[in-house]
């Protein structure tokens, strides 16, 4: 543990202040370096108070996401149980990556407080404001053909939205086969990356942004992006969040790495899939076709049915449903 997250274990354990030299004797570090600490966990967003001659108190803590909280809220054996964090990030993403590069352990972590440069879908962008959203990425180190990567992002996408719907009473549905949506907007978006070395996968970093807090956005995303607030009327801890992700996604992504199929899930995934028996827009072999939604394959291809009544497959690739954020 840090030291500063046990500066603020002992604090918490007190019901009136404590003194610097007394908190640096228990951690056999100086009151100066002390205060330098609880210094860099106001930053955090701990509410500490600070009288001369007293010492410290803690007082409270807001929504916070840091490795300290995320930690205690996960019930994890693997996934999050080694985190990187950094308040700001151009992309979650590209900094694993890094991490990964250098050998970070299968399930490692990163979060951020404000994300400038994330990316979403065909090169758009996804911005993470500060206490408002989590944006984060996971390193995962599968021992299966490269082939059964794609499903990771509909496994994300069953993970959130029962995150949404338990945790949270949001009426969410996913968008096959990488976003959430709640009345007809964006709520969640997930990108999956995946690094092979010769023919087998060296890793795959799987990116989801959530917005949770957000009370309003700009006019060019009102349309089609919400919160979780704005669709419940409700307050949520982010770190509870993240957490009953990673939770629901440990124990889908061990069952798929063990049966090898997406067999297994499909009937909850078609049941939470919006696109199924609705009109939508598809790009396929560059054109672009309207169709109606039919089915999702076994393998987790999406099937859609042509103006002509004839079916077509969709491994991948654009795909809009009408009534839903373009």
């Amino acid at each position: 543990m840090m030291v500063r997250y046990k500066i603020l274990e002992i604090l918490k354990e007190q019901t009136g202040f404590i003194s610097g030299s007394s908190i640096g004797e228990k951690l056999n570090i100086s009151r100066a370096a002390v205060a330098k600490h609880i210094d860099v966990l106001r930053e955090e967003g701990y509410e500490i108070s600070s009288i001369q001659n007293r010492g410290h108190r803690f007082i409270a803590e807001g929504d916070i996401l840091n490795p300290n909280e995320v930690d205690k809220a996960l019930t994890t054996k693997f996934i999050g149980r080694e985190i990187f964090s950094q308040r700001q990030v151009k992309s979650t993403n590209d900094l694993l990556k890094r991490h990964a590069e250098k050998g970070c352990k299968d399930g490692a972590l990163c979060i951020c407080e404000e994300q400038r440069l994330g990316r979403g879908r065909r090169g758009r962008s996804w911005t993470l404001e500060p206490k408002a959203g989590i944006a984060f990425s996971i390193v995962l180190r599968p021992d299966f053909a490269p082939e059964l990567a794609p499903n990771l992002t509909l496994l994300m996408g069953l993970a959130v939205n029962k995150a949404l719907r338990t945790l949270c009473g949001a009426e969410s549905m996913i968008k096959w086969p990488n976003d959430i949506i709640i009345n007809g907007k964006k709520v969640c978006g997930i990108l999956v990356e995946m690094i092979t070395e010769e023919r087998d996968i060296k890793y795959v970093i799987c990116g989801v942004g959530i917005n949770v807090s957000n009370k309003e956005f700009p006019d060019d995303l009102k349309n089609i992006a919400t919160s979780i607030y704005i669709e419940t009327g409700k307050t949520f801890l982010r770190k509870d969040v993240l957490a009953a992700v990673l939770n629901n996604f440990e124990e889908l992504y061990i069952a798929y790495c063990e049966s090898g199929s997406f067999a297994p899930f499909l009937e909850e995934y078609k049941a939470d899939c919006i696109n199924i028996g609705r009109e939508l827009k598809a790009v396929y072999d560059n054109k672009e076709i309207i169709a109606v939604g039919e089915d999702i394959a076994a393998d987790g291809s999406l099937i859609v049915r042509q103006n002509d009544g004839s079916l077509l497959t969709l491994r991948s690739g654009e795909v809009s449903v009408r009534g839903v954020f373009q």
